[in-house]
């Protein structure tokens, strides 16, 4: 992508390393080579205020909002133990018995 004094636009920057896998024109140390051909769009839809947000925390973190949102659509999420959680509802709810039983003998 040649330098140029006009304002490229994302689509406009992917679309252009896309057909020359050149990183010469992007921010020196920001931009990191692809090692991953990535082929496939999802297409997601946000509000104006989602997108602001979404901006303004990738902004934050250094990076692109395309970065940010294929982060935080990867990030692993420990798993749901069900049964750890239906344990703690029990003992919670055997506590909050106990509790509401103590509080009406105190009457």
């Amino acid at each position: 992508m040649p330098e140029s004094t006009t304002a490229v636009s994302e689509p406009e920057e992917a679309k252009a390393y896309q057909e020359t896998r050149d990183l010469s024109a992007f921010e020196d140390g920001l931009a990191e080579p692809v090692e991953v051909r990535r082929n496939v769009t999802i297409s997601v839809r946000f509000s104006e205020e989602e997108i602001e947000l979404l901006r303004a925390r990738a902004e934050a973190n250094g990076g692109k909002v395309t970065a940010y949102i294929r982060a935080a659509a990867l990030q692993q999420a420990a798993p749901l133990d069900r049964f750890g959680l239906i344990r703690t509802v029990e003992a919670a709810s055997a506590n909050l018995a106990t509790a509401e039983r103590l509080l009406r003998e105190r009457k």
